[in-house]
């Protein structure tokens, strides 16, 4: 592979910005990932008898020469995420047309290439076709291959590593990378434990020699010792993916904080050069055939896969991000090119620059968005990156443009906010001090940074907002009039006076909002038997008394007075006997330990934090036991089940209905 070791900046030009045809902005689904890698197909992918091929653009439609190698083999590799996402049989037989194409240019005898690299690329596509069809060849091919590079590459100069090329003049990432994943993957098809054994020395010596404690990947070192280049998605992405497969080979943490730092560090320091948070440029307009326009799709994948497999949900967001614009820019033919955040033009485009796009949009987890059933009340919000405050209507303005920040939490009638279902999802979100006036995005703005503030009710989009639940308990508010955008904390700021607007879905914490109950007297009844209410058993005043379910009644022992504590929390009692609190037995934290009346005390056991459920419903955490909720014993219905606290199953006895 060839490619200059810098970073490329882009001179585009406004004409470039509006060409195309841009989509409306949606979430992108599955049948999206279907649609990106057919038209893919539909425009470069042609098959004589068994032998298929990419041509190299959309208009001149050139086959690809021995200078196509790695691109070949990675284009080989998108096809085989499609095959990963849907198990198509179909494009299980395009692999291997695939592989016959890359022979027909290539031939068998790949080492006389100088490039390393080049030969680590072919051994992964090979060794996931393996993975895919069975086929001992393919293995039999990614085996010789590595076995070659690795015999003529690594050496002990410069503390070890692979040699980039033949020549000896730099060890690069873009070949440590990638022998450190073949090696894992050879391990993974039984090739021996040498095998592990190399894929964790090539790994050590990138994590010790380009690798920096922020996250960062840098492209080389010098035959002389001199460290050169910044971060390369691609780098970054085989860097994480060598991270991923040998965590998942030994178990050991310490490769899982690798592939997050790396991750964290191009999220942050990766991105914005035409949007904010969407991957930067690596390649200019026009030089679709450089080797930069298709490294995104490297880092997307090997990303991915690790978000997928070890549940950093926290990244999937970001991803999904970055997916749903590439596909929200594709041209009328359903491409998408390789400068992500720019109207894809219909001239001319190849297949390697394309290529990215459809890894990006392949590998992604596609967007199910739950919906969530708010009640109608009246509630506090508070963002999860500053529980301690909440959404406060500025100074209890009653203008039109009265800004809408956080102030720490007061129990002022400015930070509480009647929430009203308007239908279809939508809900219209209003200070309770003043009902004429509701939590607008100014002017209907749908661009990112469009302030939020409170204008006079008048049902427009900018007024309407659709609750999405996290799988955290928070949720996220989407405007009506700008779907592509989330209700936030401008810039994460955790201070009173910090202001609100609407931004890109990131996922972050200050993005993701909290309905808090407000203080005051309730029933609770179990959703899995809903003709009952939480009951203290014979209305007992002494320490122990059992808390149970009982058929409604309307009596005492079944009201539950919340006082709030901060931060979410509330202490929740009898109504008829205020000296007691509701308590987990002991401050238990395993699961089956009894829930209780006991001598109000302060403790952690005695501090619940309702959670809003996306049914309308909500779970009860103790302080004491954080990963458990408020259970109905075994599910049962009987009048005079105990209550006790359990492992958070979402189910039906953990969901209590507060009214």
């Amino acid at each position: 592979m060839r490619h200059s070791q810098k970073r490329w900046w882009l001179g585009l030009t406004l004409a470039a910005l509006a060409a195309g045809s841009a989509h409306p902005a949606s979430a992108l689904t599955a049948a999206d990932q279907d649609a990106a890698i057919n038209s893919y197909n539909n425009a470069f992918y042609t098959i004589t008898g068994s032998t298929g091929n990419y041509v190299l653009d959309n208009v001149n439609r050139g086959y690809p020469q021995t200078y196509s190698f790695w691109r070949m083999a990675e284009e080989m590799e998108m096809l085989e995420d499609a095959y990963d996402q849907t198990h198509s049989a179909t494009y299980k037989t395009m692999i291997d047309q695939l592989y016959n194409g890359f022979v027909q240019v290539n031939g068998t005898g790949w080492t006389a290439n100088g490039f390393n690299d080049d030969l680590m690329w072919i051994s992964i596509a090979c060794l996931r076709a393996y993975q895919i069809t069975g086929t001992a060849n393919y293995y039999n091919m990614a085996k010789s291959t590595f076995d070659t590079v690795y015999a003529r590459a690594y050496d002990t100069n410069l503390g070890g590593g692979l040699w980039w090329t033949t020549d000896k003049t730099s060890k690069n990432a873009c070949v440590n990378g990638p022998a450190a994943i073949a090696a894992a993957l050879l391990y993974q098809c039984g090739a021996g434990s040498g095998y592990l054994t190399k894929a964790q020395s090539i790994f050590s010596w990138e994590a010790s020699t380009l690798y920096h404690s922020n996250g960062q990947v840098q492209d080389s070192i010098s035959s002389s010792g001199m460290l050169n280049g910044g971060a390369l998605t691609y780098n970054q992405g085989t860097f994480i993916g060598a991270a991923d497969l040998l965590n998942q080979i030994t178990g050991t943490g310490s490769y899982d904080q690798y592939a997050v730092t790396a991750t964290s560090y191009t999220m942050n320091s990766c991105t914005g050069e035409n949007a904010p948070g969407i991957l930067w440029n690596e390649y200019s307009a026009g030089s679709g055939d450089s080797d930069g326009a298709g490294f995104k799709g490297i880092f997307a994948r090997w990303c991915c896969r690790w978000v997928k497999r070890t549940g950093h949900t926290e990244y999937m967001p970001w991803l999904q991000r970055n997916a749903q614009m590439v596909w929200d820019k594709r041209n009328t033919a359903g491409l998408s090119w390789g400068i992500w955040g720019l109207s894809t033009p219909s001239s001319l485009l190849t297949s390697w620059e394309c290529s990215s796009a459809v890894s990006m949009i392949q590998n992604v987890t596609a967007f199910t968005p739950v919906t969530a059933t708010v009640p109608n009340a009246t509630y506090t919000l508070s963002p999860r990156n500053a529980v301690a405050f909440c959404l406060d209507a500025s100074g209890s303005g009653t203008a039109n443009g009265t800004k809408a920040d956080i102030w720490t939490a007061n129990n002022q009638s400015n930070q509480k906010w009647i929430v009203t279902n308007m239908g279809s999802n939508l809900y219209k979100i209003q200070p309770s001090y003043a009902t004429g006036l509701a939590l607008d995005v100014n002017g209907g703005g749908s661009g990112a940074g469009s302030s939020v503030d409170l204008w006079q009710d008048n049902g427009g989009t900018a007024q309407r907002w659709t609750p999405i639940a996290n799988s955290n308990g928070t949720y996220k508010l989407v405007p009506q009039c700008a779907p592509a955008m989330v209700l936030e904390l401008s810039g994460g700021a955790a201070a009173s006076g910090s202001l609100t607007d609407v931004w890109y879905d990131t996922g972050m914490p200050h993005q993701q909002w909290i309905f808090n109950i407000l203080p005051g007297t309730y029933t609770l009844t179990p959703g899995n038997a809903t003709g009952s209410r939480l009951d203290a058993a014979a209305a007992g005043t002494t320490n122990g008394t059992v808390v149970d379910i009982w058929p409604a009644n309307n009596q005492s022992n079944q009201n539950w007075a919340f006082t709030s504590l901060g931060s979410g929390q509330f202490k929740i009692q009898p109504s008829y006997a205020l000296g007691l609190a509701l308590d987990v037995y002991g401050a238990n934290s395993t699961a089956g330990s009894n829930v209780d009346l006991w001598q109000d005390n302060g403790s952690s056991s005695q501090r619940w934090t309702p959670i809003l459920n996306s049914n309308g419903t909500f779970k009860l955490t103790p302080q004491c036991a954080p990963g458990m909720v408020m259970d109905v014993y075994n599910g049962n219905t009987a009048a005079g089940t105990h209550v006790e606290i359990w492992n958070d199953n979402n189910a039906s006895n953990q969901q209590w209905g507060i009214h």
